[in-house]
């Protein structure tokens, strides 16, 4: 992980594609999981409880081209930096499990900003 070695993959022409465990009995049951990638190493057990894996990544990548151009956070004016993730509909990785609380009657323990049943 990280920019050395995903480029050296890149020009190795190795893959990542494995079988993966969580699809399982799905018609495509590989994927290719970046080496390495564990949230709460890298982002903290906090962070990795509220962020989902994509924006985790963009969060890593973000703070690698920050690095990587010698840039100073310290020294910027906070009001004029920034970075912008667009996504065509999100992140599914929670969706299913949130959406089965619902079904369930569980808002109570669903997502903070969802209304807890009277």
């Amino acid at each position: 992980m990280g920019v050395p070695a995903t480029w050296q993959g890149l020009l190795s022409g190795v893959s990542t594609a494995a079988t993966d465990p969580d699809l399982a009995g799905l018609p495509t049951d590989f994927s290719c999981r970046v080496p390495g990638f564990d949230v709460g190493v890298l982002l903290g057990r906090r962070s990795a409880a509220r962020l989902d894996r994509f924006t985790a990544m963009a969060v890593l990548a973000a703070r690698e081209a920050v690095a990587d151009a010698r840039l100073v956070p310290r020294e910027w004016p906070a009001a004029r930096a920034g970075v912008v993730v667009g996504t065509g509909n999100g992140s599914l990785e929670r969706y299913v499990p949130e959406v089965v609380k619902i079904a369930d009657r569980r808002w109570r323990r669903s997502w903070r900003g969802w209304p807890r049943w009277p």
